[in-house]
């Protein structure tokens, strides 16, 4: 009795072991996700300014798109305007970086990511208190 006792735990410690892995191998990063490209869709926010809050709501036109690279190099064409730049993630944070300008990075929180939508969120405080806030809509 005490061998086969031993014998079914061994067994199950083993199953635990290769389910374990098993999902940890069909896990997808972040950065595997978002590698691609991306149509932009419409632009939601707020501007905060004098104690005044202005909603907006803008539509891209169409063939606006962000293309994230697997080499973190980044493609942006908003309306008719093309950028280059870097792109990085770290846990639920965007942070893209102009190529002419590496001082200029924007860090969006990711807000919504499965394998055809994207919502990125950014707020931005000035002095004063004054802000601008928004969240990117975009789909594959």
């Amino acid at each position: 009795m005490k061998k086969s006792t031993w014998s079914l735990f061994l067994a199950l410690s083993l199953m635990s072991l290769v389910f374990t892995s098993c999902k940890k191998d069909d896990e997808v990063s972040t950065k595997d996700r978002l590698t691609g490209k991306w149509n932009l869709i419409k632009m939601e926010g707020s501007d905060f300014s004098n104690g005044t809050s202005t909603p907006y709501n803008e539509q891209f036109e169409p063939g606006s798109y962000l293309q994230f690279n697997s080499n973190n190099s980044v493609i942006v064409n908003a309306d008719g305007s093309v950028e280059a730049g870097i792109w990085s993630v770290n846990d639920n944070k965007l942070t893209l970086t102009d190529s002419s300008d590496i001082d200029d990075a924007q860090t969006f929180d990711i807000k919504k990511l499965t394998g055809n939508e994207l919502q990125i969120y950014i707020k931005e405080t000035f002095s004063g208190g004054d802000y601008y806030e928004e969240t990117l809509f975009l789909t594959k």
